[in-house]
């Protein structure tokens, strides 16, 4: 009801997006939009989600509010431009066949979704969005928007002197902490990329495993239990996730570090590496709880086990064969690269020295 209330009373005041997101129908959402049109009128319009990505804004750059029915601007470009949009004091305006002008800006956007999961692109510490899931009405009544219209000057009344709830606490009115809901969490863990997913799957399971909360490590390290899951990752697609999402940093210097591999042994899935050196990364598990990517993952490998158990129902001793033969292949190759590595490293430093003892003995004789 603050949110009406400012609207009415305090309409330069900046507000937070409202996103209202339900799967199911018949919740009141298109009536709920109806009815703020009905309630500021000219100083309402409906936008679609081409409007906002089209350079001519002459419609609607002036309005109050700035509702869209059925919302899905799940790219980051458009994302980026309504969270300008919602703070900016200002705004170039722009009608087809004429020159941009600038004027002040202050509209607020109510959006509205059937699509629970990735309506907009919404980014971990986001404080300017307000998610609402919708319930279901309990029964239908086609007159309801006529009935809220007979009511509008009640309400108007209602909202000049009520005492609002709340006060100022941030640029948007509203805490962050206010604001921050189950709805909006799960938009943000659907935003995750299946790379920065698996990332966080893996060193769950390595902590889970190996019974610690902090795992150190190098790109190389994660390079190497990926391929070894045949994981298709780049390097640089995991140090953007390191860097960008999880606002890590590598050591300043090269220094020793110990980490965890696949372990060759039979009946233990990781073990402890030997002392390594490099500029290695410190992820903890609190850490990635705090990213609110364990969940979702959860359900992802429950899906995937889901998968596997039908196949293992339907083909039981092709695919059990198949899966066993397949993960001693994995073992003897890593075990043989394990061996040779090392190896072929103290080949080719004996043939540095002997090249090297070669070229002094010519030295010596000439």
């Amino acid at each position: 009801m603050d949110y009406l209330q400012l609207l009415y009373r305090r309409p330069t005041q900046k507000l937070p997006i409202l996103l209202l997101v339900s799967e199911e129908r018949n919740t009141g959402k298109s009536t709920f939009l109806n009815f703020l049109k009905a309630l500021f009128q000219e100083n309402v319009t409906f936008n679609t989600n081409e409007d906002f990505r089209s350079q001519f804004n002459a419609d609607w750059a002036g309005k109050l509010m700035i509702v869209v029915d059925e919302v899905l601007l799940n790219r980051r470009e458009d994302s980026e431009r309504l969270k300008n949009l919602s703070t900016a004091h200002s705004y170039k305006m722009e009608a087809k066949g004429k020159d941009r002008y600038e004027v002040q800006f202050f509209a607020k956007f109510v959006l509205c979704s059937n699509n629970e999961n990735f309506p907009v692109y919404i980014e971990p510490e986001e404080t300017r969005y307000w998610v609402r899931k919708i319930s279901r009405l309990e029964k239908d009544d086609t007159s309801f928007l006529q009935k809220l219209k007979e009511e509008i000057p009640a309400f108007l009344y209602y909202l000049q002197y009520r005492n609002p709830t709340t006060k100022e606490e941030s640029r948007m009115w509203f805490s962050p902490s206010l604001i921050r809901t189950e709805a909006l969490e799960k938009i943000i863990r659907c935003n995750r990329s299946r790379i920065e997913l698996d990332m966080a799957e893996l060193l769950i399971d390595i902590m889970d495993t190996m019974q610690v909360d902090v795992v150190d490590f190098c790109i190389n390290d994660l390079l190497a239990l990926f391929n070894y899951s045949m994981v298709k990752v780049e390097r640089h697609q995991v140090r953007n996730v390191l860097q960008q999402y999880w606002k890590l940093e590598p050591a300043p210097n090269a220094l020793s570090y110990s980490t965890y591999q696949i372990s060759v042994l039979p009946g233990q899935k990781y073990s402890a590496s030997s002392k390594k050196v490099g500029r290695f990364y410190t992820v903890t598990r609190e850490k990635i709880e705090r990213l609110s990517l364990r969940l979702l993952n959860m359900m992802k490998y429950k899906e995937r086990d889901i998968n596997k158990r039908v196949t293992i129902q339907q083909y039981p001793q092709q695919t059990s064969t198949k899966s066993f033969a397949c993960q001693k292949r994995k073992k003897i190759v890593y075990c043989i690269f394990n061996f040779l590595f090392p190896l072929f490293g103290i080949i080719f430093n004996r043939v540095n020295k002997i090249n090297n003892g070669m070229n002094n003995r010519k030295t010596q004789l000439k």
